[in-house]
């Protein structure tokens, strides 16, 4: 008669020996409570953010380049003007032909803000769309030139090449105003001759030339050449390369005056075939000591003569030229695409000095 008992007995200390698995411990339902007002806390949070960011009231004025434009230098900023400063809602997108977003860096005009500038890693021989935002959407979709795309052989077939530097007809960009007074005096062209190049270095011969009489140009054997330092050239096509001093010689008649260009830097880029030399530069320190005698309008023959001229008269002051004398301005020129000149071969001793 005790076995009933017992199995009863049993049965009720099994089923009170465990909790029923269909009723949520106190700790879960705290949890998904908290979790819940996380959640409202954060949409809450989301839709302030919303309200608080002020609508883009300026309209897109005008993107460069242009919609369907074809032949953009790759390492040109690019450009959207406003009708007015916009407000910090302002989008702006670069995808290329995949529809790959680019990582791009907005700087804007430091005077108005109504001009936005876009530089990011463009390639040459490529297509890519630009697209700003604001109270209007403008896109405009481009093609860059060849420069930029790769080489289209080894670096080594570049030595040799002499490639033509007009610098008669450069863009003067600094000092501002007074380019086509300097222009004067800069009537040559530079002859850039390839003498070593590698996967990571590339050494230029700079000499002055002369144009014969169908526009050729041909080194001016009466002057000397400038062996740059290697350059890094780990960025092929692109180069960029300086050196101490160059001397650009000025002849008219019986006049014959050296003006040097101290500190220069000189940076372009080889097309593909590396047949022309693309967005090619110089910059310096242009030493005015000895122009002060070729110019009539300028008082005097002293050496500041042309100093004192440029800044009474335009109010751009000399600088220094990196000695110590407050003789030199600084000088920006920018080239038209350089091509290369068949056959022609810089001969780097033209004076015989040994050097």
């Amino acid at each position: 008669m005790r076995q009933p008992a017992i199995a009863m007995l049993l049965m009720l200390c099994a089923c009170g020996g465990k909790d029923d698995p269909t009723e949520p411990e106190g700790d879960v339902v705290e949890e998904e409570a908290d979790a819940d007002a996380d959640a409202d806390a954060d949409a809450d949070a989301d839709a302030d953010a919303d309200a608080d960011v002020e609508p883009c009231t300026a309209t897109v004025a005008d993107l460069d380049p242009e919609d369907a434009e074809d032949d953009w230098f790759y390492l040109d900023t690019l450009s959207v003007e406003f009708d007015l400063r916009p407000e910090a809602s302002v989008e702006f997108g670069l995808v290329d032909e995949s529809g790959t977003e680019l990582d791009i860096e907005v700087t804007w005009d430091q005077e108005t803000y109504e001009t936005a500038y876009i530089a990011a890693a463009l390639t040459g021989n490529a297509t890519y769309t630009l697209t700003a935002r604001c109270a209007n959407e403008a896109t405009a979709t481009f093609g860059t030139s060849p420069f930029g795309a790769p080489l289209e052989s080894d670096v080594s077939s570049l030595v040799g090449r002499v490639y033509e530097l007009d610098l008669p007809n450069a863009t003067i960009a600094e000092p501002p105003g007074i380019g086509s007074l300097l222009g004067l005096f800069l009537q040559s062209p530079l002859l850039a001759s390839v003498q070593e190049a590698t996967e990571d270095s590339l050494t230029l011969l700079v000499a002055q030339g002369i144009w014969d009489d169908d526009g050729v140009p041909y080194q001016d054997l009466g002057t000397g050449t400038y062996p740059l330092p290697a350059a890094d050239f780990t960025s092929a096509p692109y180069f960029s390369a300086d050196t101490d001093l160059i001397e650009i010689n000025y002849q008219s008649g019986s006049t014959d005056v050296d003006i040097p260009m101290h500190e220069m830097h000189i940076e372009g880029t080889f097309s593909p075939d590396g047949s022309m030399l693309g967005g090619a530069w110089i910059d310096g320190l242009l030493d005015t000591r000895n122009l002060g005698t070729l110019l009539s309008v300028v008082p005097g023959d002293d050496d500041d003569a042309i100093c004192n001229y440029l800044e009474g008269s335009f109010e751009v002051p000399c600088e220094d030229c990196g000695t110590g004398d407050i003789y030199c301005l600084y000088l920006k020129a920018f080239f038209d695409d350089a091509p290369a000149i068949d056959g022609l071969v810089i001969d780097p001793d033209p004076l015989g000095t040994g050097g």
